[in-house]
């Protein structure tokens, strides 16, 4: 084929519509489509929108860069392709693409596609479509393009006819995993991606390594279970790759990127035992005989671990598996099809910690079968067990093409399809709950509001031993868990010189032992030694009115837009040693707010004007940088000096 076709393709902004940059590695689906396509004879080029800041018009400035990019190569075709959350990307991609040059055919994939084609495919309105596993399926569509071929003739398909949409047989021949070319992540801005990576922005990921590099290397794709809440994008049939070229990517990529952690990207590491073994022997083999060094994490079972297996792993560098747990619930389990019990969990966790390696998984709340005792249930499990560990809550969420979501369809608990995609990216929650439970939805997260919180003042403390903030911020402490010596690497902190900055600041860190792989947080406010004095004064006025008992009003910012954002800055306030169950609080008070928002916290939330002053009341302003404006106010309305307690940081106060 020629190489004057080219090919630009580009993948999802994982954090669109937000403007922030976001590092996270790169899939492997559009690498794969590039390599096969390369293969094939065709140019291809790769445009990745997660590693640069949008400006405030997030959709203008996609469009500029979609501009810029197609101006630069002059594709004669563009692929996408993405999930069911991307669905507001790819809109306003396949928007803007028509705008900028609409003789250039869009092909769409991925999950989003394959799970409801029908839908999709008639709605974002892409030339062609990709269903299922690709990298046979776009070589041949592409070829019949060039060509001007029968369409119909291509398998695994989609396109616009006289008639409507098309769909053709599926793909009859089989992705062959062991002959497929190794993805090409170069087009895709990997270099950035390890220029970006450090251990806060990869969280767990890279809690092990100071300087993180992960490689994605896929041994397997799909699996063989059927969870209710799954759908496999690659195809319902479970397939591994062999041992000897699995070993022969990772020598390929290590050569190439220096990478430090592979990140198994399977949905299903292994089912069999033996080949689990082969695998771990032939990365100890590879280690040694290259003398390479690497940490490895990967998905399982909670059902398929066995000490010796464990021990094997660990040996060739395995540093944590993630595990579906789910639910603490055998009720809950059971409905979600899961196929294990609580007990296999609790002796997954227990096996994992005796040889060292450490656990990640998920709950998700929310299943049909649900309640209020099965909620309390795993939240104690979580409580008991999980705490510790790289261990996440949330709700689960019913992804097209899964039983639940049929079920949500069946029971009307979607009623609209194009809504449900324009607010699937704010995930199930609050603000757009899907209750698939008998649980009113009032009720529904009385059991899980806290631990979906993930407080930090629950998590232990390390203690710090060393803070340096020179090119790099470097913490160095003792585990809380098992004392050993532990040392992290982040991004330097630059100075902050208004208040709002200062407490985000001084929010303590989350993250994991490179030892025993247990959860931590670490304070960093002594790092500001002069905003550490004034606040250390600050916690003393107010645990004077704590043990004093009087009544105290909490002043929020002058121009209340988000609530959320006070509520942030109290829980920062807390983390640093402010005990807000001490206080005696009357209620909230601020110059403005929203109409709907008469409460916060449970307590009462009016305005300046609205309120009453009264002798004897205690006045607690939470820092924010227009904090003068409320103290003058105070003042103004005969309100003491000595009951107005604010956090004077910058040496800008004038009345205490």
């Amino acid at each position: 084929m020629s190489t004057l076709q080219k090919v630009l393709l580009i993948l999802t902004k994982d954090n669109y519509p937000s403007r922030d940059i976001f590092v996270n590695i790169v899939p492997q689906g559009l690498p794969y489509i590039a390599s096969s396509l390369e293969k094939s004879g065709y140019t291809v080029y790769g445009m990745n929108p997660n590693y640069v800041k949008f400006d405030l018009d997030v959709k203008g400035f996609l469009k500029k860069i979609l501009q810029k990019k197609i101006d630069e190569v002059k594709p004669d075709y563009i692929g996408l392709g993405g999930l069911s959350a991307d669905y507001l990307y790819l809109k306003d991609t396949i928007t803007f693409i028509r705008e900028i040059d609409s003789s250039i055919p869009i092909i769409l994939g991925g999950g989003i596609l394959s799970s409801d084609s029908d839908f999709i495919f008639n709605d974002l309105k892409p030339d062609y479509g990709v269903i299922l596993e690709g990298e046979i399926t776009i070589v041949n569509l592409l070829n019949s393009l060039v060509t001007n071929s029968d369409l119909s003739q291509v398998r695994g398909i989609m396109y616009h006819s006289n008639k409507g949409s098309v769909t053709t047989e599926s793909q009859m021949e089989a992705v062959d995993l062991d002959t497929l070319p190794y993805p090409n992540y170069d087009i895709f801005g990997i270099d950035t991606f390890y220029e970006l990576s450090n251990q806060e922005n990869m969280y767990f990921t890279g809690h092990t390594q100071l300087n993180p590099r992960v490689i994605v290397i896929s041994g397997g794709r799909s699996c063989p279970f059927k969870c209710t809440f799954c759908y496999h994008s690659t195809g319902a049939k479970y397939k591994n790759r062999n041992v000897k070229d699995i070993i022969e990517e990772i020598l390929h990529f290590y050569e190439r990127y220096q990478f430090n952690i592979i990140h198994f990207y399977d949905e299903l590491f292994s089912v069999n035992e033996n080949r689990l073994i082969e695998l771990c022997d032939a990365l100890i083999d590879l280690k040694s005989s290259r003398n390479l060094s690497f940490d490895w994490i990967c998905t399982m079972r909670v059902n398929q671990l066995k000490i010796p297996i464990l021990n094997k792993m660990k040996e060739s560098g395995c540093i944590f598996i993630s595990f579906g747990f789910e639910s603490a619930s055998d009720i809950v389990l059971k409905s979600m099809k899961k196929k294990i019990k609580k007990a296999e969990i609790i002796n997954a966790i227990k096996l994992c910690e005796e040889v060292e390696i450490g656990v990640q998984a998920n709950f998700i709340f929310g299943d049909p079968q649900e309640t209020l005792e099965t909620e309390r249930e795993t939240v104690d499990f979580y409580n008991d067990y999980c705490i510790d560990h790289i261990v996440h809550n949330g709700l689960i969420s019913p992804f097209p093409g899964s039983p639940i979501w049929d079920h949500c369809l069946e029971k009307n608990i979607i009623t609209d399809r194009k809504k449900y995609y324009e607010n699937i990216h704010k995930g199930n929650g609050h603000n757009n709950l899907m209750n698939m439970t008998t649980i009113v939805d009032k009720d529904f997260f009385i059991e899980i509001e806290e631990i979906l919180k993930e407080d930090k003042s629950t998590f232990k403390v390390m203690k710090v031993t060393d803070l340096k903030n020179d090119k790099t911020l470097n913490i160095k402490g003792v585990c809380p868990h098992c004392a050993k010596d532990i040392e992290y690497r982040y991004p330097k902190v630059e100075e902050h010189n208004t208040m709002f900055s200062m407490v985000n600041a001084i929010d303590p860190f989350v993250n994991f032992c490179p030892q025993c792989h247990k959860r931590v947080v670490f304070h960093t406010i002594t790092m500001y030694e002069n905003f550490k004095l004034k606040f250390d004064i600050f916690l003393e006025k107010i645990q004077s009115i704590s043990s004093q008992k009087k009544e105290t009003v909490l002043i929020l910012g002058d121009d209340i837009k988000h609530i959320e954002t006070y509520i942030k800055t109290l829980k920062i306030l807390e983390n640093n040693g402010l005990s807000l169950l001490d206080l005696n609080i009357f209620s909230f008070l601020s110059f403005m707010k929203q109409e709907n928002d008469n409460k916060v916290l449970a307590y009462p939330f009016t305005t300046f004007s609205d309120y009453t002053f009264i002798k004897n009341r205690s006045y607690l302003i939470l820092p924010h940088d227009n904090q003068e404006k409320a103290i003058d106010y105070l003042i103004e309305n005969d309100v003491s000096k000595g009951d107005i307690i604010y956090l004077d940081a910058f040496d800008n106060g004038q009345h205490i």
